[in-house]
């Protein structure tokens, strides 16, 4: 891509509508609002052709989902209290002080360390670690970016009708199948089961692989259901696995005949 096809596609990936994004290229570049508009239009065509983009209508259904889709992606990630984090990791370096300097730095922490909170909010959009640390404060450790990714490619798998359930091995903390789950839920899919695979203990230590039990009777972690259920999306067609095992949620009629494992309500 060119210059300008650069400069469209990183404004593409801020979700910004056709005309407001017409006019900022229109404004970046200097030309008329009516060129920039027919320079746009043939890019997301183009681009739409090859699969890169898609075009939502304006609906106001479309922009209701838009705008819970979003909200949601950032409390998964938690950029809308991501202050909290650097306050946390304050405390933990000074310790809470009483004194007033050092609450005016807490309440004002992302005016007081810009440089650190500029970082932050760049890890979680990329999902790196920040300071090197595994993510501690988020419910998924997978960035922003991933997160639109998946978006992404539900809706591609939505529009095609494509058949089939969704699935993630390895949840950790949840959040991508939650989003993935709403994603079902907000396109009107949620015939589609959302299979959550996991062991739900960690990772184990080098000691334990060889040895470590695979008993069919632990159940999921309370942890990782109560979380499905804070976000609203646990439903009969939520199947835990774990250890070989389908958990299905309290209230499911669902019957799955396994090879060598057992149903469990949770």
């Amino acid at each position: 891509m060119n210059a300008t096809s650069v400069f469209i596609w990183s404004k593409l990936g801020c979700g910004s509508d056709f005309d407001q994004l017409a006019r900022t290229i229109a404004l970046h570049y200097g030309i008329d609002p009516g060129r920039a508009s027919e320079a746009l239009n043939d890019f997301v065509d183009h681009m739409g052709a090859l699969g890169f983009v898609e075009v939502d209508d304006a609906s106001e259904a479309s922009q209701l989902r838009k705008r819970y889709l979003d909200l949601l992606k950032s409390a998964l990630v938690n950029t809308l209290y991501a202050e909290h984090e650097l306050r946390i990791e304050w405390l933990e370096r000074h310790g809470a002080g009483t004194d007033i300097a050092s609450a005016r730095t807490l309440r004002d922490i992302r005016y007081a360390d810009r440089k650190d909170f500029a970082e932050l909010l760049a890890c979680k959009a990329d999902g790196r670690n920040w300071k090197g640390r595994v993510t501690r404060f988020s419910h998924t450790m997978v960035g922003m970016r991933r997160l639109q990714n998946l978006e992404w490619c539900a809706t591609r798998v939505f529009s095609d009708g494509v058949a089939g359930d969704f699935m993630e091995a390895g949840v950790c903390q949840g959040g991508a199948s939650i989003f993935m789950r709403a994603l079902q839920v907000a396109h009107g899919e949620d015939h589609r089961r959302m299979w959550v695979a996991d062991s739900f203990e960690g990772l184990p230590s080098r000691a334990q692989t060889s040895t470590r039990a695979t008993s069919s009777k632990k159940l999921v972690s309370p942890g990782s259901r109560q979380r499905w259920r804070r976000y609203r999306t646990i439903s009969p067609h939520t199947a835990f696995c774990r250890n070989g095992c389908i958990f299905f949620p309290a209230g499911s009629r669902t019957h799955l005949k396994a090879r060598q494992s057992k149903r469990w309500r949770c």
